[in-house]
């Protein structure tokens, strides 16, 4: 299935966090488990899936600048490529913090490769120079 990435199939939008949560169709279509089917109903696993893509954004972040992360954080809620992007490494974290759990995830560099690849992509989806760091700042977005 093809996703478009600004639209509710595949992520939530917390427009608190400023941070969109992969839904839960979009963890079942990555990693073919339906956390509703473990025994929550959806707006417990929405909250569950909130909390860890908070732990994920945090991850992600801990060694960028302000400014940089406040860059990432415009480009996840407006452009489809770095949205996909984020949501399938939130879905990888969480995977993994399901399967290993999550302190030894949060403070441990060797953590799971499928992790590991997701940031790396995401990562590397663009270079900030000049001119992005301008857009961003002199944007009129609202958010």
């Amino acid at each position: 299935m093809a996703y478009n990435t600004l639209d509710s199939t595949t992520s939530i939008y917390n427009i608190t966090h400023h941070i969109p949560a992969p839904t839960v169709a979009f963890y079942e279509a990555l990693t073919g488990i339906n956390l509703v089917t473990e025994g929550d109903d959806t707006e417990t696993v929405n909250k569950k899936l909130l909390g860890l893509t908070l732990q994920a954004r945090d991850y992600l972040f801990q060694d960028k600048s302000e400014r940089t992360r406040f860059v990432m954080e415009y480009l996840i809620a407006f452009y489809p490529k770095w949205r996909l992007q984020f949501i399938t490494y939130a879905v990888r974290f969480i995977e993994a913090t399901y399967t290993i759990g999550d302190e030894h995830i949060v403070g441990n560099k060797d953590i799971p490769r499928l992790v590991k690849n997701a940031m790396t992509g995401l990562l590397n989806t663009y270079h900030f120079d000049y001119d992005t760091y301008y857009m961003v700042d002199n944007s009129e977005d609202i958010w």
